[in-house]
């Protein structure tokens, strides 16, 4: 269950010596700092906060698998990527592959550098002197013995990074910038060291006192001591599978002791009680205090393997025993499910979303929350949850879906830096994202694939798995990844794709010279897609260049962009967005309405419609709706003539609306009518925050974005779904044929035009529709 007890009750503390008097490292003693400017700094969290140098709407600094950007919290459209591993760079040195845990600002740099904390697949770590404006790594610096890097954090001169395979915390100097802030000005200001060696930082001293199996994950630097989140356990050796399932501890090192004679501290030595009822394989640590006359400090910290944010009084009359789940992921949320026919990461214990990245700014706590995926398959997680909630009123402030290319490793804020990246036009002109793009400019569509076996695994990951144990996935060799099934690959296959499927995104393209024509041009037709691939399915398997134009070109084609104001301004002359499409409204402005319709009940919950016209299943016998009369004219100016589509061509019409948490079940429409139709969507109220997904056979599925106006045609013959995580969603969805319509066996009209206020529902055994007259109370017309 992801739902863990509100209030975990722990076994009693032991009761430390009284030798130690004043001495003893309470948690009371370590927020008990004497002097102002003293302050408990780890990464994206100062205590006590820093009101002056940040606010809770500054802007943040995701660093991901492969990437470093900047997000601004008010316009979803500010996610800048400022850094990415397809970013241009002027060193000789570059790496396989790049993995992020960590970026601190430079001093006397105007706001130009940041150095970033990058591990290779090797697990050998360096310090990256990035370019915030052009994305260039101007420096790569080795941090001499250290592996597996998790954590950055600079606190004035100095710079301290958790050294995870060793169980160090390595503090190093400030290195000189590259030019031209390597000049006397800046180094004077930011207490940059020239380098003894070079190529290599300047280590002052290691912190000793961790293990390997104790796996640090962060630091908190207070100026005494050195706080750290420790997820290994106290497991044998090389035992993976308990290590993943064992609990967090929060424990520190006494920064004045000798590297070698660092140990942890202990509640017999120290009077340190490390706290343990955090979580499992937790990550970030932050300190906060709510507004109250107690004096109460809390640890804000991800139960990542939870995937929730909780937290645990570590002062005031509930200390150490008062534990609170404060977020909650939504499992259906559908950034926060994983690719078809992926394997779980933690088979045995049961993982399935994972937090991590955490930062608490003011009253604020950001975090990131994705699908649980293998180490080595991390990078392939596209997009992440970006979750804002406030502290202080326990609420929700908005989750949002930024596209990371891989977990979110760290959010780091202007008070951790010191400074605010600057959304700029020169950075905008700047963006690069590091997502694998194609453009088909025959159909304007472009295509970022997200493939979970993208990034082979590095060998340290297997390092320690039996080869016996990947027997199951060498026996299908299809089922790994599609070099040779080797020992060091099994463990991805494990947490990865057991079939070679992928996830991708469509978003439209539309320049100037093709934003207004919605029609053929050597033929004035209204474009479209051949109705042969309505009556013909199957999935091409390949993925090469070809075969994903063909595939794309099957499933969904954009027609061209209109101009929906005006239908947008009919629509709020009709009243409230969300109260016109009741039924009892539509009955009272004389429009007819359809009943008890199976679809809506199990396919479409919560989805409402404004009908205009409708057909029996087999699409040969039309009604028109009383309400068309009144758009008729708005929407032939501003739809239909662009599009090239007669009125009289069209067997169904309506605005579909999608309320906020409504759900359109996986389905493919199936009727008759479908294979001779065009379905056409076009967007009249639309957001981000849509999930329209086409689900290919072989599990592969594709996400359609599209904004207001945008128009295309979509195959609602393959599987699709939508949610909607935002505000109503309004689409305008018709569906038009080729040919003209024929008269149903004996009828004299080709189209038949319902009353106002009819009720209508279907007649299963002739597929037609059943009206009453508009008495509520007895179905009277057979139409």
């Amino acid at each position: 269950s992801l739902l863990p007890s509100l209030l975990l009750l722990v076994q009693p503390y032991a009761v430390f010596s009284s030798d130690h008097d004043g001495n003893a490292w309470t948690w009371e003693k370590i927020f008990d700092l004497k002097k102002d400017e003293e302050r408990i700094v780890a990464n994206g969290n100062i205590f006590p906060s820093d009101e002056k140098n940040e606010s809770w709407d500054d802007c943040l600094i995701l660093v991901t698998e492969s990437n470093s950007c900047c997000t601004g919290h008010h316009d979803e459209r500010n996610n800048i990527v400022i850094f990415s591993e397809s970013s241009p760079s002027s060193t000789q040195q570059r790496h396989e592959e790049y993995k992020f845990r960590g970026a601190v600002s430079i001093p006397g740099t105007e706001e130009r550098r940041m150095w970033l904390l990058n591990t290779t697949p090797q697990n050998t770590d360096y310090l990256l002197e990035l370019d915030t404006i052009t994305g260039e790594i101007l420096q790569t610096l080795l941090i001499p013995g250290s592996k597996d890097g998790h954590d950055l954090v600079r606190v004035s001169d100095k710079i301290f990074m958790v050294d995870t395979f060793n169980g160090h915390v390595i503090e190093m100097e400030i290195p000189v910038s590259a030019p031209p802030y390597n000049n006397d000005e800046s180094i004077k200001k930011a207490n940059a060291k020239k380098l003894r060696k070079e190529g290599e930082v300047n280590i002052i001293k290691r912190h000793t006192g961790f293990t390997r199996r104790d796996h640090i994950n962060n630091v908190a630097v207070h100026p005494s001591l050195l706080i750290s989140n420790l997820h290994g356990g106290k497991v044998k050796p090389n035992n993976r599978r308990n290590q993943m399932g064992s609990q967090t501890r929060l424990s520190a090192l006494d920064r004045s002791i000798s590297s070698a004679e660092g140990r942890e501290l202990n509640m017999e030595q120290d009077g340190f009680q490390s706290i343990t009822n955090v979580g499992t394989m937790c990550h970030g640590i932050a300190f906060w205090s709510p507004n109250s006359n107690e004096k109460i400090v809390k640890l804000i910290s991800l139960d990542s393997k939870e995937g929730t944010l909780v937290s645990v009084d570590l002062t005031g009359p509930s200390k150490f025993t008062k534990r609170e789940v404060l977020w909650v992921p939504d499992e259906t949320h559908p950034v926060l499910i994983p690719p078809p026919n992926a394997s779980q990461v933690y088979k045995g214990n049961g993982s399935k979303i994972f937090s991590k990245g955490l930062a608490v700014q003011g009253d604020v706590a950001y975090f990131g929350v994705s699908y649980a995926r293998a180490p080595a398959l991390r990078a392939s997680v596209p997009e992440s949850l970006l979750v804002a909630y406030n502290l202080q009123e326990n609420k929700v402030m908005w989750e949002r879906v930024v596209k990371s290319n891989g977990l979110i490793n760290q959010i780091v804020t202007r008070g951790h830096l010191g400074w605010e990246m600057r959304l700029s036009e020169e950075v905008e002109q700047t963006v690069i994202e590091e997502v694998k793009k194609k453009i088909i400019p025959s159909n304007h569509l472009q295509i970022t694939h997200h493939h979970p076996t993208d990034n082979p695994p590095p060998p340290i990951f297997c390092e320690n798995t039996k080869r016996q144990d990947c027997t199951i996935f060498e026996e299908s060799p299809e089922n790994c990844l599609r070099n040779k099934v080797e020992a060091r690959n099994c463990c991805a296959c494990q947490g990865g794709g057991k079939e070679s499927t992928f996830h991708s995104t469509i978003t439209f393209v539309h320049d100037e010279e093709n934003k207004s024509s919605c029609r053929e041009a050597s033929t004035g037709r209204t474009k479209k897609i051949s109705l042969q691939q309505k009556r013909s399915q199957e999935r091409i398997t390949d993925s090469s260049s070809d075969s994903d134009v063909e595939d794309v070109d099957r499933i969904v084609k954009y027609l061209c962009t209109l101009n929906v104001q005006p239908v947008i301004d009919k629509l709020n002359e009709m009243g409230n967005l969300d109260e016109i499409f009741n039924t009892e409204a539509q009955l009272s402005s004389g429009n007819a309405v359809l009943v008890e319709r199976m679809a809506d009940k199990y396919v479409k919950p919560g989805v409402k419609s404004i009908q205009f016209i409708f057909s029996s299943h087999h699409g040969d016998v039309i009604y028109h709706f009383p309400l068309l009369s009144e758009w008729k004219m708005i929407l032939e100016e501003y739809i239909l003539n662009p599009l090239g589509i007669q009125m009289d061509s069209i067997i169904r019409m309506g605005f579909a609306n999608m309320q906020n948490g409504s759900t359109i079940n996986l389905h493919s429409d199936r009727n008759k009518w479908v294979k001779k139709a065009h379905r056409i969507h076009i967007p009249i109220i639309t957001h981000s925050d849509v999930y329209f997904m086409s689900h290919y056979l072989q599990g592969n599925t594709t996400r359609i974005k599209s904004e207001a106006g945008q128009v295309y045609e979509f195959n609602n013959a393959f599987g699709h779904s939508v949610r909607n995580l935002g505000d109503s969603r309004i689409h305008l969805i018709l569906d038009w044929i080729e040919s003209p319509i024929e008269l149903h066996e004996g009828s004299t009209e080709r189209f038949i035009q319902l009353k106002p206020r009819q009720k209508c529902r279907k007649n299963k055994k002739e597929n037609l529709l059943i009206c009453d007259d508009g008495d509520d109370e007895e179905v009277k017309d057979e139409l």
